[in-house]
């Protein structure tokens, strides 16, 4: 019975990817080896990863790209219960060594733009006093049935541990994550005031874009970045205070946010005018304080 071909049997139907990564780190040359692998492939391949498991290597997993399930490191029991507790149910928890865990949690049912899926991950780690280091849409988690060949963790007899998987549940949102995805979009926009201004100052002197084309423009970075998640109305507000805070005028910026804000018509029915007042009054008065 191959213990390490059942956990990994086990682990990857539990975090519900089908596209992976594999990352075999070598703890004494400090080289990574990175190799795109779907499960057939990782069965395959798996007496090479034995093999250099044995020569000193840890071996790691991921999805390929930000497919809605994330990964909180370093955490304790006494963390996973509490963050279990508050209804965060993961995919899968993996002992790296002895009492420290990590926890696969699904968030998503479909991908989300990489910024968000950062920016949940901080949240969940600032939280549940997680590593924050970790805390990122593309992060490593180890794969279970491999030792962890970290110096640190050497036995007096010169073994090393396992890593062993603890648990798995059925690869889906446990409940409605909303009020989650709330707080990263809030600290997304907490990071992006703390970046803009300074970055504002040097633009400053430079002959501005004509205010349609500068807010379509910046609408489609704001598309790329969140995806289907998106909210328009927090995108507005974005652009508008930038051009504020760039100088555009204030008939020019009402214009481009009536012509170019997508489905504004739609979104503000009935008060299309109100919004767009409220919204530079806000700007103006944010910008001067």
């Amino acid at each position: 019975m191959d213990k390490t071909l059942i956990a990994l049997k086990r682990q990857i139907p539990a975090m519900g990817v089908t596209k992976l990564e594999v990352g075999i780190h070598c703890s004494k040359t400090g080289r990574m080896i990175n190799r795109e692998c779907d499960m057939g492939k990782l069965i395959k391949g798996l007496g090479w990863l034995k093999q250099q498991n044995s020569q000193g290597a840890n071996i790691y997993i991921r999805p390929t790209g930000s497919q809605g399930v994330l990964l909180i490191d370093d955490l304790t029991i006494t963390q996973r219960e509490r963050m279990e507790a508050a209804g965060y149910l993961p995919s899968c928890v993996v002992e790296t060594s002895p009492l420290n865990y990590q926890a696969w949690l699904r968030v998503s049912d479909r991908p989300i733009p990489e910024a968000l899926a950062t920016a949940v991950s901080k949240v969940l780690a600032s939280e549940f006093q997680g590593d924050m280091n970790s805390a990122d849409w593309r992060h490593y988690g180890r794969l279970a049935g491999f030792t962890n060949r970290k110096p640190q963790h050497v036995r007096p007899d010169g073994s090393y541990p396992y890593v062993l998987l603890r648990k798995t549940r059925k690869s889906l949102p446990q409940q409605d994550f909303g009020t989650l995805f709330d707080r990263a979009y809030a600290l997304l926009d907490e990071e992006e005031k703390r970046t803009q201004r300074p970055k504002l100052a040097v633009k400053s002197g430079r002959k501005n874009q004509h205010s349609n084309t500068f807010f379509v423009s910046q609408m489609r970075n704001l598309e790329r970045r969140y995806g289907r998640e998106i909210n328009y109305s927090k995108a507005d507000w974005m652009i508008v205070l930038k051009m504020v805070s760039l100088g555009y005028k204030r008939e020019d910026i009402a214009e481009a946010l009536v012509l170019s804000s997508p489905g504004l018509s739609v979104r503000k029915t009935g008060h299309i005018e109100d919004y767009v007042e409220r919204t530079l009054t806000q700007a103006y008065m944010e910008f001067e304080t």
